[in-house]
């Protein structure tokens, strides 16, 4: 099939070089769909157009040129029909997803993984990775939505893996609550491994957006998964986001008591997992800022040092530097202490200086 025929299945409302030579075929390369959309353009078939997110500041390599059609565009595809289309939208499917899971790895290169990536492409730079997310975010949600609509449920799942830092880094939770919800009803068909940690991210992006009320029923189901597959990172997840939920609406003691719940599984994990370490210190910087919320320092580095059964003063090293950071006076005050997780250095190495 020619291009133009394709352009109606192609995912959002317009596509790049790249997707153009996945849609040909597996051997077309961007040199050959440059030439053919030049001639489009030509002829006034093809239209140059903005990227999908013309609010965001030019960014090295930005923007790339992107194309839709002059007659009847749209933005999102329609369902493919023939075989031809069928075969044309599986590779770009294939083409998008392996380029947003190298942008996820790039600039988010400790997020958990679930499946084998296998051979991706390469960027360079976090800036090329971002400039490119940002060009495609657009056709990528469409993507994911497509590839649910034809059962493709593998790639549903893995759009959401790798779509999910980088929706968060650019705060589009809204967005990102519509891909989980995507790919919630694609793990349950697979039996996927991902599918409690769906829910966990569920909470988290509901809390982001200042819903923490609604962040507990998700977080409960993510946490009821992990127990049925006996999976303790996931668990971890669960008890950690439902800490989460409970400080930010008020409720300490509970969010205390899953956050001491995470701490248990994180130090099993220790012994198998080889991150274990970082989620070690997300909890207790976790548990420092939400013992601070109602408790004086002194308070505070007490009940630390026996939540973590550590020295006091690893413990005041930690209380004194999240204090600082939640100070007003601070060149780098948090607004709230929601935003400390994104904010506050509390990595054991740097306690460690400060001790």
């Amino acid at each position: 099939m020619n291009l133009i025929a394709l352009c109606g299945v192609l995912p959002g409302h317009s596509f790049s070089l790249g997707t153009a030579a996945a849609a040909l075929g597996d051997h077309v390369d961007t040199a050959h769909a440059a030439a053919l959309t030049d001639e489009l353009l030509a002829a006034g078939l093809l239209q140059l157009c903005t990227p999908s997110d013309p609010t965001v500041p030019p960014l090295l390599g930005w923007p790339t040129p992107r194309f839709r059609l002059t007659n009847n565009p749209r933005d999102t595809a329609e369902k493919p029909v023939t075989r031809p289309e069928k075969d044309a939208v599986r590779r770009v499917l294939r083409h998008l997803l392996s380029h947003c899971l190298a942008a996820a790895e790039r600039l988010a290169p400790t997020a958990r993984r679930f499946t084998e990536r296998g051979p991706l492409p390469q960027f360079d730079t976090d800036e090329n990775a971002q400039a490119w997310f940002v060009a495609e975010a657009t056709s990528l949600l469409d993507a994911q939505r497509l590839a649910l609509a034809m059962k493709e449920f593998s790639h549903t799942v893995q759009f959401a893996e790798a779509l999910d830092p980088l929706l968060v880094a650019t705060d589009r939770h809204e967005e990102l609550l519509v891909v989980l919800e995507r790919a919630k009803f694609a793990a349950r068909q697979l039996r996927h491994p991902m599918h409690g940690t769906l829910f966990a991210r569920t909470a988290a992006a509901l809390i982001a957006l200042g819903r923490p009320e609604e962040a507990l029923q998700p977080g409960k189901e993510a946490q009821a998964l992990a127990e049925m597959g006996r999976d303790e990172r996931s668990l971890f997840d669960a008890h950690l986001v439902l800490g989460l939920a409970h400080r930010a609406e008020g409720t300490h003691e509970q969010a205390a008591a899953r956050l001491r719940a995470a701490w248990e599984i994180g130090t099993r994990l220790s012994t198998t997992v080889p991150d274990a370490h970082v989620l070690l210190d997300r909890v207790a910087t976790e548990l420092t800022i939400t013992y601070l919320a109602t408790d004086d320092v002194a308070v505070a580095t007490r009940k630390l040092a026996r939540d973590l059964r550590c020295r006091r003063r690893m413990a005041a090293a930690r209380v004194a530097l999240v204090h600082a950071q939640m100070s007003p006076h601070s060149p780098n005050a948090l607004t709230s202490p929601a935003d400390a997780p994104h904010t506050v250095p509390g990595d054991s190495a740097t306690v460690r200086e400060i001790e």
